[in-house]
């Protein structure tokens, strides 16, 4: 699997659009406020990691803030 550190909202919808349909992967979010629906479908695999002791926040465009579909595995901590 990957690993990709995330800084900021946009980094986070860069990496979340490279998604390919079995991919795995996992994203170290830097602490802050990240405005991004999360949507993963088909068979892709993503682990959402904090990089700290300040936990960032997921806060969405709108009323979800993570889609999951498909066959699609998403694990937060």
């Amino acid at each position: 699997a990957d690993v990709v550190m995330v800084a900021s909202g946009s980094e986070l919808s860069t990496a979340l659009g490279g998604l390919t349909p079995d991919d795995r992967a996992v994203f170290v979010l830097s602490p802050g406020t990240y405005s991004v629906t999360v949507d993963i479908g088909s068979s892709a695999e993503v682990a959402i990691l904090s990089s700290g002791m300040s936990a960032p926040t997921l806060s969405g465009n709108g009323a979800q803030s993570i889609e999951v579909f498909g066959n699609a595995i998403v694990y937060l901590g």
